[in-house]
């Protein structure tokens, strides 16, 4: 291998011997000499347009796909410290592009501003920190992009309960809604798909991360007093079913339709 060549991975790596085998065995996978084209073409095939991909996604808040080429990315072998930091560095552009452009609440067709670039590499840099401690490389991206997205992505609420027009005396917070067979605000699958929305937007102010999770999520059924939610990723399945996740979600179920129910957690296929 030439000592160019050589450089070139040590400078990628940043110092990680687990980074620089990665790279060397990316580069030399063909059986050719590793040269300095080499390594370069392996660093940049394929990756230039994954970023280019990811950070559409991520601007247009498409939460499953920008995950998506996070998951691919991973499978591949990709060494997601290099990648972030390309990341990193198309965001710094994508700021740059953005305040050089003055135009005011950012640009026209996706609402992308700079502060959403400024909270969107703040993001970046913890989750490159947190590299050296994830168990799972792909795990910190992924989190960025999921409270990324629970902090940008707009939710119009639709009212779960419909109004009347007639002055009617509210109920108390705890007084629990009547249950009867013809009762139209009991939780069945159709009304807790159609208002999923309201279901994120209230958990939201609990916790900005899991509502990013359950966004990338959808309600599979609602029988029997219990409520399958379809998960789409592992990790998503993971922590939507940990315990004080449910308590959570369980509790803004209650509020919103009035029923005490049960949460189980699915992985489906994507």
């Amino acid at each position: 291998m030439k000592d160019d060549a050589y450089n070139m991975i040590i400078s990628r790596a940043e110092g990680s011997f687990r980074d620089a085998v990665k790279l060397l065995e990316q580069a030399s996978m063909s059986g050719a000499p590793v040269t300095l084209e080499k390594v370069s073409e392996t660093l940049s095939a394929s990756r230039g347009e994954r970023i280019t991909a990811l950070t559409k996604h991520v601007i247009s808040g498409e939460t499953a796909a920008a995950l998506e080429v996070i998951d691919r990315a991973a499978g591949d072998g990709t060494d997601m410290k290099s990648f972030t930091a390309d990341l990193l560095r198309e965001a710094r552009r994508q700021l740059l592009e953005r305040v050089g452009e003055k135009v005011s609440g950012g640009n026209r067709e996706t609402g992308w501003t700079p502060e959403d670039t400024g909270r969107w590499i703040r993001l970046l840099n913890q989750a490159y920190a947190d590299l050296r401690v994830s168990p799972l490389p792909q795990l910190p991206l992924e989190l960025a992009v999921v409270e990324f997205s629970g902090f940008r992505t707009p939710v119009t609420r639709a009212s779960v309960v419909t109004e009347s027009p007639q002055t009617v005396k509210p109920e108390s917070p705890d007084q629990p809604r009547p249950k009867t067979g013809d009762d139209p605000g009991g939780l069945t699958t159709q009304r807790l798909e159609q208002h999923w929305k309201d279901v994120i937007e209230e958990l939201k102010p609990l916790n900005h991360s899991i509502a990013g999770v359950l966004r990338s999520a959808r309600p599979k059924n609602v029988s029997g007093g219990t409520v399958t939610i379809e998960a789409f990723y592992k990790f998503h399945q993971e922590k939507l079913s940990e315990a004080k996740t449910k308590e959570s979600i369980t509790g803004i179920l209650k509020k919103l339709f009035g029923e005490t129910v049960k949460l189980e957690i699915i992985l489906g296929k994507k």
